[in-house]
C-alpha cells in the first residue's frame, strides 16, 4: 500500500521505489561524439557553409547588441586568427607557442569560419582512457577526445547545441557531387590555427602513433640503439608513424633533431606530440640543405661533450637518417668545410631510404659512411611490391569515384613512368584492372634498353587511359606533354594521371590557359568542374598542402591528375576512435568491428611498418651494430653502401617478414569472388 489513509504518498515508500529504479541507479549516457570526427565534418563543403552562416549571423547580432554569449567567443576566435593570419612566416621552430601551426601555406581567411567553430567548442572537450572495446589496447593507453554535447548546451546553450546538432546531421546527407562528408580530410586546413588545447587533444601520442608490430619485431630481434648513441639527425616526413620510430627504436630523443621541410607529407598534429614524448627533442622546419649553420653549431657543441677516449671511438656515436639525401649531404658539406671538424668525420653515420637521394650522393664525396637502403634488395623488391600496390589500388578506387560522377576513363591503356622496383611492380598489378595494353618507359636510356622499352615518350603517352609517375622528383609530367601532344598531332582525349610518390613528379599545369570552364575551389578545398554537357563533378582536394589534384584542358585534351601517394599510419578510424590495424596474426578485425578494406588498405599500412622496420636495421648497420659483412657500393661511391641480402642475412630476414605480413595479404585479395582485382 502506497496511500495513507488521506491517500497522500508515503515518502519513505516512494524513495525505496525510485532507489530501486534501473532509471535511477543508471546516469543518462553522455551525448558524446570523436573530435576527430567534428573536425572532418567542418572540413566537408556541408561544415564550411554551417560554419559560416553561424560567423554572418554572430557578427549581425553583435551589430544588433544581440550577441550570445557564444556568438560573442566565436567572434573573438574569427578576430585571432585573422590577426593570425596577417603575420604568419615559415615555419622554423615549431616551440614557439604558435610556431608549429605554420605548417600551412594557404591563408587562414580561406577556412577561418570552420577553425573558429572549432575553437569555440573547445571548453566543451572532454580526454577519456579508450577502455571499453572487448579487447584491450595494444601498446601505450590512449587518450581519446570527445565534443561532449550536453557541456555544449550548458556553457553556451540551446543555439550552440543546435549547431554542432546540424554539422552533425551533414554526415548523413553527405557531398554533393559523389563524395563523402567526412572524406580526405585535412589536417593542413583543420589544424592551422586551432586553439592549444583542441591542438593537445588530437595530438596525444599514444592516440596518433599507430601500433606497429613490425618494429616491435626488429627491435626485439636484432636490437635497440637505446644506450649506444651520443645524438641523432633525423629528416622525415612528419607523420604518424614518424612517432613509432622516434619513440620506440631507442633514439636518443633529449638529443635528437627532426626536420619536417618534407611537407608534402607533413601532418602538424605530429609536430605537438613529437614534443610529448620528450620535452628536449628538436623540431626543424627550415629545409635541411639551407640550415647549415644550426647543423654546424650542433656538431661543435657535441664534439665538445665528448671525452678524449670517446673522440677516438673505432664505432660511430652519431646518425644521420634521410629521406632525400639533402641533410646527409649538408652534413657531409659543413664537415668538410670545416678541417677541424673533418677530422671527427669517423664519428658519424648516414641511412638514406630514397632512390633519388641515393643517387644524389653517389654523386658526391662522403666523409663517413652512409647506408642506402634504398639499393637494397628489402626496397627494390618487398617494398615495391607492396607500395606500388596500394598506389594502383588508390587509383582504382578513384577511377570508380570519378565515374559514379559521369567522369570515365578509358580502360585500353596503361602507362607507368619510371622503371624503378615500384613501377616494374605497377605494371604487374595494373593488369588485374582490365586494361588491354600496359606500358612501360623511363627517361634514362640504359633502363629502356635493358627492358626493351620504346625511346619515344609522347608516342608511348598519347593513346594511354590511365598514367602512372613513380618518377622521383623528375617532373616527367606537366604542361610541356599536353603542349607535345597538340604540336605532334596527337588525337585529343581524356587522361588520368596518377602521381604515385613526391609531389614534384608532375610539372606546373597552372597557367590560365589550362583552366577548363567552370573550375573552382570552395572553402573546404573542394576542387570541381564542368564536365560532359555542363554537369558539374567533384574531381579532388586542393587544400592538402602542396598536394595538390587538377584538372586542366589543352585544346581537346583533358587531364585530372591525382595526387595518390597516400600514407597510411597503419590505422583505422572506426566511430571517430583510432585504432591498430595489425594483430599478431595479421587480422582486420579490432575486437567484433570488421575494418573496411575499401577505406583502410591493409597493405599500405604493411609497407610502412616493413620501411620502418627496415630503416632501424640500416640504423644498426649503419653504427657498426651489425655483425653482417658484403654490403657493396653503390654507383662505385665507397662510402655509399647498400645492404647484404644474401641467404641468412638478416634483411632477407626482414624480407620474409615483410612477405609473410604483406605480399600474401595483396596475393589473397587479387581477386574477390566475381574475378575482379581488389576488395572495393
Amino acid at each position: 500500500m502506497l496511500l495513507a489513509a488521506d491517500g497522500a504518498v508515503r515518502p519513505v515508500l516512494v524513495a525505496i521505489l525510485l532507489l530501486a529504479s534501473p532509471a535511477w541507479a543508471q546516469k543518462p549516457a553522455p551525448r558524446r561524439v570523436a573530435l576527430e570526427r567534428v573536425v572532418q565534418l567542418l572540413q566537408s563543403r556541408a561544415g564550411h557553409e554551417i560554419a559560416q552562416r553561424a560567423l554572418v549571423q554572430a557578427r549581425a547580432a553583435h551589430g544588433a547588441g544581440k550577441a550570445s554569449p557564444f556568438e560573442q567567443r566565436l567572434l573573438r576566435d574569427a578576430w585571432r586568427l585573422q590577426h593570425l593570419d596577417r603575420h604568419r612566416q615559415r615555419l622554423v621552430d615549431p616551440r614557439g607557442k604558435r610556431g608549429w601551426q605554420r605548417f600551412n601555406r594557404r591563408g587562414l581567411h580561406e577556412h577561418r569560419a570552420a577553425t573558429s567553430l572549432l575553437n569555440s567548442l573547445g571548453a566543451a572537450v572532454v580526454l577519456e582512457r579508450e577502455a571499453y572495446h572487448p579487447q584491450p589496447v595494444r601498446g601505450p593507453e590512449r587518450k581519446v577526445a570527445y565534443l561532449d554535447l550536453d557541456r555544449v548546451q550548458k556553457r553556451y546553450g540551446k543555439g550552440a547545441a543546435a549547431l554542432v546538432e546540424a554539422l552533425l546531421g551533414t554526415d548523413k546527407l553527405g557531398d554533393k557531387g559523389g563524395s563523402g562528408a567526412g572524406e580526405s580530410i585535412s589536417w593542413w586546413t583543420g589544424l592551422n590555427g586551432v586553439d592549444p588545447k583542441i591542438a593537445r587533444a588530437l595530438s596525444d601520442p599514444a592516440s596518433l602513433k599507430p601500433h606497429m608490430p613490425a618494429i616491435g619485431w626488429a627491435v626485439k630481434r636484432f636490437g635497440s640503439l637505446e644506450g649506444k648513441l651520443k645524438g641523432a639527425l633525423v629528416r622525415w616526413p612528419l607523420r604518424g608513424n614518424t612517432l613509432g620510430l622516434l619513440g620506440d627504436t631507442g633514439l636518443p630523443l633529449s638529443n635528437t633533431v627532426v626536420w619536417g621541410d618534407k611537407d608534402h607529407f607533413t601532418d602538424p598534429r605530429v609536430a605537438v606530440a613529437a614534443r610529448a614524448l620528450d620535452r628536449k627533442l628538436g623540431l626543424r622546419g627550415a629545409p635541411a640543405h639551407e640550415d647549415h649553420r644550426f647543423i654546424e653549431r650542433w656538431i661543435r657543441g657535441n664534439l665538445r661533450k665528448l671525452t678524449a677516449a670517446e673522440k677516438r671511438s673505432t664505432r660511430p656515436l652519431f646518425l644521420i637518417s634521410d629521406d632525400g639525401g639533402h641533410l646527409v649531404e649538408a652534413v657531409a658539406d659543413v664537415l668538410s668545410k670545416h678541417p677541424d671538424l673533418l677530422r671527427y668525420a669517423h664519428l658519424f653515420a648516414g641511412v638514406e631510404q630514397t632512390s633519388s637521394g641515393s643517387d644524389r650522393l653517389a654523386k658526391k664525396k662522403l666523409p663517413f659512411k652512409v647506408i642506402s637502403w634504398a639499393r637494397s634488395e628489402g626496397k627494390t623488391y618487398s617494398g615495391g611490391l607492396m607500395w606500388s600496390y596500394a598506389v594502383v589500388s588508390q587509383a582504382a578506387r578513384n577511377m570508380q569515384r570519378l565515374a559514379r560522377q559521369g567522369v570515365h576513363f578509358g580502360r585500353d591503356k596503361a602507362v607507368v613512368l619510371g622503371a624503378g622496383a615500384m613501377g616494374r611492380a605497377a605494371t604487374q598489378w595494373l593488369r588485374y584492372l582490365g586494361f588491354k595494353r600496359i606500358e612501360l618507359w623511363d627517361k634514362d636510356p640504359a633502363l629502356r634498353k635493358q627492358y626493351k622499352l620504346r625511346d619515344d615518350k609522347i608516342e608511348v603517352l598519347a593513346d594511354a587511359d590511365l598514367v602512372l609517375s613513380f618518377t622521383s622528383g623528375n617532373r616527367s609530367l606537366g604542361k610541356e606533354t599536353l603542349e607535345a601532344y597538340v604540336a605532334r598531332g596527337k588525337k585529343p582525349k581524356s587522361q588520368l594521371w596518377v602521381n604515385g610518390g613526391s609531389p614534384t613528379e608532375i610539372g606546373k599545369l597552372s597557367a590560365k590557359r589550362l583552366r577548363p570552364r567552370g573550375l573552382r575551389t570552395d572553402r573546404a578545398g573542394t576542387l570541381s568542374a564542368l564536365w560532359d554537357g555542363g554537369k558539374r563533378v567533384t574531381i579532388g582536394r586542393r587544400s592538402d598542402g602542396p598536394d595538390l589534384d587538377r584538372f586542366v584542358e589543352h585544346k581537346g585534351w583533358r587531364v585530372v591528375s591525382l595526387r595518390d601517394g597516400r600514407v597510411a599510419n597503419g590505422q583505422s578510424t572506426i566511430g571517430g576512435v583510432r585504432h591498430s590495424l595489425f594483430e599478431r596474426s595479421g587480422a582486420m578485425f579490432y575486437g567484433n568491428q570488421p575494418l573496411d578494406r575499401r577505406v583502410n588498405d591493409p597493405v599500405t599500412g604493411y609497407a610502412i611498418q616493413f620501411e620502418l622496420a627496415m630503416m632501424h636495421l640500416s640504423h644498426l648497420h649503419a653504427l657498426g651494430l651489425s655483425s653482417e659483412g658484403g654490403a657493396r657500393a653503390v654507383a662505385g661511391n665507397a662510402n655509399l653502401l647498400a645492404l647484404p641480402a644474401g641467404p641468412g642475412s638478416r634483411q632477407q630476414e626482414m624480407v620474409h617478414a615483410a612477405m609473410s605480413l604483406g605480399t600474401n595479404l595483396m596475393i589473397a585479395e587479387q581477386t574477390n569472388a566475381k574475378g575482379h582485382f581488389f576488395i572495393w
